[in-house]
């Protein structure tokens, strides 16, 4: 698992990623929320980001909610 959040001093953001049997969460994990969170921060922006399925996954647990708009896989 992997737990990253922006900014820093004052953090708005939390993205949290867990990887069911995925090894180690700095391998993994983490660049998995690290993506997800840049695509969040890209929205902020007013752009649309996809953060795409890793390779190897089942693809059947992957959500990501930006306010009132939802998008699941």
């Amino acid at each position: 698992w992997y737990v990253c959040y922006y900014p820093q001093d004052k953090p708005k953001y939390v993205v949290a990623s867990c990887i069911e049997q995925g090894g180690g969460g700095a391998l993994v994990a983490g660049p998995i929320g690290a993506a997800v969170l840049g695509a969040i921060l890209a929205y902020d922006k007013g752009e649309l980001t996809e953060v795409k399925r890793v390779p190897g996954s089942s693809g059947k647990s992957v959500a990501v909610n930006f306010g009132n708009q939802a998008r699941s896989d």
